[in-house]
């Protein structure tokens, strides 16, 4: 299979930005976030870091308006990162076709489920780590089947130098020997009673 090469010389603001992509860049103030997207919550600085990390592999979509039907998310990270110029995909939607667009975008992703055994495969040969940064340590312990796990507790989530968005979840990964599985559950229930809204689930 032919794989496109990336110009890594090809940036805006030092995000990588593929060649096919390169004839849809417009100014950022081009296109404005939708009042009327049903989906809220977005984890802004995720999203950033991946861009940083990765580039664009996907676009922001607008009508032609302006107003953005898919991609709120990256449109909030590009303007974090200080991006002067973003991909946009121009469409020529009605207005019930593009909410419909802007619904059935942000519920597809919802509708496929993780394979464990992959996943499982994945952590093994390439560390645990390789999931931190995108909010799934919490899937770690039930993946990584141990017997001596060492306690290991980060209270330090991968940051961009910037305070993190106030609605956002952070997920903090706890390991722990299984011997002491229950006075770290007696522990953590005590903190609960403290801040209400921490959830918890072990995986086994």
């Amino acid at each position: 299979m032919r794989r496109e090469a990336v110009d890594p010389s090809s940036t805006v603001g030092g995000v990588v930005v593929p060649e096919k992509f390169e004839g849809m860049l417009e100014p950022i103030d081009a296109v404005f976030l939708s009042r009327r997207n049903a989906r809220k919550g977005h984890a802004v600085d995720t999203i950033a870091r991946s861009l940083k990390k990765f580039g664009w592999h996907s676009v922001v979509v607008a009508a032609r308006s302006g107003e953005v039907l898919i991609g709120n998310g990256r449109w909030k990270a590009a303007k974090k990162l200080g991006l002067e110029s973003i991909p946009v995909l121009r469409v020529d939607d009605d207005d019930r076709t593009a909410i419909e667009r802007m619904i059935a975008d942000n519920r597809l992703g919802e509708l496929s489920e993780w394979n464990d055994d992959n996943l499982r495969d994945l952590v093994e040969s390439f560390g645990g780590d390789i999931l931190s940064d995108w909010h799934m340590g919490d899937m770690l312990e039930g993946l990584v089947e141990s017997d001596d796990m060492a306690a290991d507790v980060d209270l330090s989530p991968p940051s961009l130098g910037s305070a993190p968005d106030e609605d956002a979840r952070v997920f903090i990964e706890i390991s722990v020997q299984r011997a002491d599985l229950d006075g770290v559950r007696s522990a953590l229930a005590t903190m609960r009673e403290a801040y209400p809204a921490v959830t918890m689930r072990t995986l086994r």
